[in-house]
């Protein structure tokens, strides 16, 4: 039976089951499914083969993709390899510089105060002679140098007083670090 595709026999041939259906013999039937199936067969190779194609092309894709990945990855590592020297290279350049300008802050601070401690010890000699003079009961001895004394002090506050005394107080520079 054409119609139901499917091989019957004689008596339900005439049956009203199959009634107005086209009939082949069975061999006819075979030789014309052997065809359609053989022409699927062909168009199954073909769309196997295009497959193939398709799946060796992808994998192709998937390999340059992964290669391509590992090559930039290691590119990106040396530039940040790179990155890492220049900046440890300027970080150690810019600690010198402070250190070097600190020095000489320092230098200078150091310089200025051991000046004013200088300055400070001829003071308290001064102050010190002074107290000793008016401690003094005796008269005589009071007065005997007195003007020298005076002079001496004087000079001595005058040249104190040029010796220009101040507070260094020099700041880095945060701006250039």
């Amino acid at each position: 039976c054409q119609e139901d595709g499917s091989p019957i026999c004689v008596a339900c041939m005439i049956s009203s089951k199959h009634a107005g259906h086209k009939f082949l013999p069975l061999q006819e039937a075979v030789s014309i499914f052997q065809e359609t199936l053989k022409m699927a067969e062909v168009n199954l190779k073909l769309k196997i083969n295009w497959l193939n194609e398709c799946q060796s092309k992808q994998e192709q894709c998937i390999s340059g993709i992964q290669a391509e990945t590992q090559g930039l990855e290691q590119h990106i590592r040396l530039e940040f390899a790179k990155l890492q020297v220049f900046l440890k290279d300027k970080q150690q350049h810019l600690i010198q510089q402070l250190t070097e300008e600190s020095t000489g802050i320092m230098g200078k601070m150091k310089e200025n105060l051991k000046n004013i401690e200088e300055n400070n010890k001829a003071v308290q000699g001064h102050l010190s002679d002074i107290q000793s003079k008016l401690q003094q009961e005796d008269p005589m001895v009071f007065l005997t140098g007195i003007m020298d004394e005076i002079e001496r002090i004087l000079i001595g506050e005058e040249k104190e007083d040029r010796a220009n005394v101040e507070v260094v107080s020099e700041n880095l520079s945060p701006g250039v670090y």
